[in-house]
């Protein structure tokens, strides 16, 4: 869900001109979720994992559900949009040829 939060936070940053909430979005909401979500082993995002990396239940964390993706494209999106940074758009691609081969 911090995908999702992150572009909830940039749209109301959008709408009120404020770029301390759009750094904050983009940095921890964004950026940083991917960074620890994102398996570099066979790509896409796992579903459930704590802030050691490690599954918080016995629910299936390893799963890689459409759901985080979409969030994660919508989020650098307009990340990207906002800010004008290639790394965003560049990552929000990385997310895009995975969802898209990987999720029908």
């Amino acid at each position: 869900h911090a995908l999702e939060a992150g572009w909830f936070l940039l749209q109301y940053a959008a709408e009120n001109d404020n770029k301390k909430i759009q750094r904050t979005a983009i940095e921890k909401f964004v950026e940083l979720p991917y960074e620890r979500g994102w398996d570099t082993d066979h790509g896409g995002l796992f579903y459930f994992l704590d802030v050691d990396g490690h599954c918080p239940t016995q629910l299936e964390w390893s799963m890689k559900l459409w759901w985080p993706h979409s969030e994660a494209l919508v989020a650098f999106l307009m990340a990207y949009s906002q800010t004008k940074k290639p790394e965003l758009l560049e990552k929000f691609f990385k997310v895009y040829e995975y969802t898209f081969s990987h999720v029908s």
